[in-house]
């Protein structure tokens, strides 16, 4: 009902003492002492009572602490959980915000120990650091495409192919780390950017494809013979097993 909402002031937020004060609505202010406290979100969901924490009075004004509030009635409306909403949001703000040069420094970390002769930083990080992080960088995961790395990699074809292709593969490993960190990344940008790339550099066509070697799994099943068959199915199949390996 209205007049069981809003029940506080910013004034009486300010003198309040000690202990638990209602605004109404399941928006309640728990005061630990006089000058500092917490706002707190109580409701009922599938028959349990709950409560879920909106942030500390010095951080949260009391207007805020109620919008959180109703933002949670809204959720709780469409029989949403609001503490499992807020966490979702919170992962999917952390891997949105991952860019390429923060899962490429934990790629090396994490490959370290296996990369034998360019175990030392300048050398692995080398084709990175010179011409790829300098564009891409600062840029989402999430948001970089075939398309834009061929076009960080496109002055390299020609004049220094070897280092491009060290690079590429360098992008493979980073990609496949970022997946194994939960980012929903497309591990088969590396492939369709070496796709893409034959342009550049002919030599590259000598590489296997990742569906070449994909194909030849798929005979192993018996589940396709050599002849060839459903191209749809082997995509499909390719996508499930994830199986690009960097050259």
């Amino acid at each position: 009902m209205r007049h069981s909402r809003n029940k506080l002031s910013v004034n009486r937020v300010k003198a309040l003492g000690k202990g638990a004060h209602g605004d109404g609505g399941g928006l309640w202010l728990i005061k630990d002492h006089p000058q500092g406290g917490r706002w707190v979100y109580r409701f009922r969901l599938h028959g349990r009572n709950r409560s879920m924490g909106l942030g500390s009075v010095r951080k949260i004004t009391l207007a805020d602490a109620r919008k959180r509030r109703n933002e949670c009635e809204t959720l709780l409306s469409e029989g949403i959980d609001p503490q499992a909403e807020r966490e979702r949001r919170k992962r999917a703000a952390s891997h949105t915000l991952k860019t390429f040069a923060e899962v490429a420094e934990s790629a090396f970390e994490s490959k370290r120990a296996e990369i034998k002769g360019e175990g030392n930083e300048k050398r692995w990080f080398g084709p990175l650091k010179l011409h790829v992080l300098p564009k891409i960088g600062e840029r989402s995961m999430l948001e970089i495409t075939q398309i834009d790395l061929r076009e960080v990699l496109a002055p390299l074809w020609h004049t220094k192919a070897d280092t491009a292709r060290k690079a590429l593969n360098r992008i493979n490993i980073i990609y496949k780390h970022a997946s194994a960190l939960g980012l929903e990344v497309d591990t088969f940008i590396p492939a369709k950017t070496k796709e893409v790339a034959v342009d550049f550099d002919p030599m590259i066509k000598k590489l296997p494809s990742p569906m070449d070697e994909i194909a030849k799994a798929w005979v192993h099943t018996g589940l396709q013979d050599t002849d060839g068959g459903d191209k749809s199915a082997l995509n499909v199949w390719a996508a499930y097993l994830g199986a690009y390996q960097p050259n």
